[in-house]
């Protein structure tokens, strides 16, 4: 009995883990191709929101200054790593697309669709891992950029030692959460994977059973 609920509740999840599929296969193949496209644009990087008063004093006008230069520091800091964003983006384009195509087979029951759903989502999890590291060594540049230029204001007895420090924080805040989505998404992965795996879900699957 307790088998049968499993299997049943294998084959109700099924839906679920096919329309994740298909939307993170096209949310990551839209994604994909606009950063492959885009890869030799100009780089343009928003910065944190400070608004100077209109009679800034001298600490203020540092902490304008300081924003100027932290512009340009990570322009500079980000083209470096460009090479490997633009390498990561063909992945991502790639598996997303294989991903779609083949959760869109699956759910059609065509033949070869489950071989091509399940090759998807391990070039998926590939990239996410790849993700994982390239995207966190990205991040970590920006915040180290941030810290080395904003550093030296957070000790000032003065609001803009409040504005650095939170401009700061949230480049490092950035890191986690940025890993945190990652994992979570090749939780997905492997959960789906396991899911694929289950015989009965193969079988009601099967193009052969139609």
């Amino acid at each position: 009995m307790q088998s049968t609920s499993s299997r049943s509740d294998a084959l109700a999840r099924l839906p679920l883990a096919l329309a994740l599929c298909m939307a993170l296969g096209s949310i990551g193949s839209c994604r994909g191709l606009v950063e492959v496209s885009n890869r030799n644009e100009p780089v343009a990087l928003p910065l944190p929101a400070i608004t100077i008063p209109s009679d800034a004093d001298e600490e203020w006008k540092q902490l304008a200054a300081a924003m100027n230069e932290l512009r340009e520091a990570q322009v500079e800091t980000y083209r470096a790593r460009r090479p490997a964003l633009s390498a990561l983006a063909v992945v991502n384009l790639a598996s997303s697309l294989v991903l779609l195509s083949g959760a869109l087979a699956t759910a059609a029951r065509l033949r070869r669709g489950l071989a091509v759903l399940q090759t998807g989502i391990t070039l998926s999890q590939a990239y996410v891992a790849l993700g994982i590291v390239v995207g966190t060594w990205v991040q970590l540049g920006l915040a180290e950029t941030t810290q080395t230029i904003l550093g030296p204001l957070r000790s000032l007895e003065h609001p803009v030692a409040m504005q650095a420090t939170v401009a700061v924080f949230q480049y490092w805040l950035a890191i986690p959460i940025f890993v945190l989505g990652m994992v979570a998404q090749f939780l997905f992965y492997v959960w789906a994977t396991g899911l694929l795996k289950n015989p009965e879900v193969r079988a009601a699957l099967d193009p052969e059973t139609k």
